[in-house]
């Protein structure tokens, strides 16, 4: 849950930095993005293993172009970024190994 906070904000940040001047940046909206695509990219990973890299990314580049406003390059910018993040934050939070 906090990961997918830290990734709402980036993902903000993100749109903020390259399209402020177009893009809807509402932490709320982008918070719903970010949760859904990492639901979806979870339950996909049961499936798909790591190519579900692949639809994370493709879902989050049409989620940010659909309900945030932005062009295809922006979008794809921004899910570059988030799924950096969501890599992250998933080898930060995940604990020492043994």
């Amino acid at each position: 849950m906090i990961s997918a906070l830290i990734s709402a904000l980036v993902m903000s940040f993100t749109m903020w930095l390259i399209a402020r001047h177009e893009a809807d940046t509402s932490l709320v909206r982008t918070f719903l993005i970010a949760f859904g695509v990492t639901i979806i990219t979870a339950f996909s990973s049961y499936f798909l293993g790591i190519l579900a890299l692949l639809v994370g990314f493709g879902l989050a580049a049409w989620a940010v172009r659909q309900f945030c406003y932005l062009r295809w390059p922006h979008a794809f910018i921004v899910a570059t970024v988030f799924i950096v993040v969501r890599f992250g934050t998933a080898i930060t939070f995940s604990g020492p190994s043994r």
